[in-house]
């Protein structure tokens, strides 16, 4: 390498190392990062949403770190962050709902205004779900949870498939689709166990046929060469 390179280009992976070492920016989070966190909070990687908006600025982006530590997952010693009092927006609004003092179950969970958007839905309807359990139980479960008619398609999925059995247990219907697949695996298992050793079992015959075979030959009598028939 050129010696006038050389001091350039150390410089220049110097300057790149400092910029990826340096710590994020505070500031509002993006719409990106609230996604990615409440997907971590949907799949139950809540330890996650530390990463996508440890550095937000704004009430929605404590949002769901505020639900998980004072509500959702009850964390002694969490931080508890000061809200503008003037700041009525939603986000403001459940961050209070969770800091409150008070018996959440008696106290709706907030829900958005005429003109108002929920930055996370997925969340609010995983807290309604939990709310209508802890108040009252299990009755019309599962079609009466919020999570029925999820409009997320994975989340949707997961209730109905483990809701169900949950709450109904799995119908007898699936129990025989089930045991019949079981069944029909076990089959297969067995017939290929079957013919491999059918296979095996004609290779080793063989194979012994041929050896004894060959041993024969190598260990059995020679005969003799008959003696040349005497002139006369």
């Amino acid at each position: 390498m050129s010696p006038f390179l050389r001091p350039r280009l150390v410089a220049l992976l110097a300057f790149a190392g400092l910029a990826l070492a340096a710590p994020a920016e505070a500031g509002p989070a993006s719409a990106e990062a609230r996604f990615r966190a409440e997907t971590a909070f949907c799949d139950g990687r809540l330890d996650d949403l530390d990463a996508a908006l440890g550095t937000g600025t704004t009430s929605a982006d404590l949002e769901p770190i505020v639900l998980r530590d004072h509500w959702w997952r009850t964390r002694s010693g969490a931080a508890r962050p000061s809200i503008d009092p003037g700041d009525d927006s939603l986000s403001a609004r459940r961050i209070r709902w969770c800091l409150d003092g008070r018996g959440r179950r008696d106290t709706p969970y907030p829900l958005p205004r005429d003109g108002e958007t929920d930055r996370y839905p997925r969340i609010t309807l995983l807290v309604l779900d939990r709310l209508r359990r802890e108040t009252r139980g299990a009755e019309g479960l599962p079609e009466a949870s919020p999570l029925w008619d999820a409009k997320d398609e994975a989340l949707q999925y997961v209730w109905r498939w483990y809701g169900e059995r949950a709450y109904r247990g799995p119908s007898l219907a699936a129990l025989a689709a089930e045991d019949r697949a079981a069944t029909e695996a076990a089959q297969a298992r067995f017939e290929a166990v079957v013919a491999r050793n059918r296979v095996l079992a004609v290779g080793g015959v063989l194979a012994l046929a041929l050896g004894a075979g060959l041993a024969a030959a190598a260990l059995g009598p020679r005969r003799k060469k008959s003696p040349a028939a005497a002139d006369l």
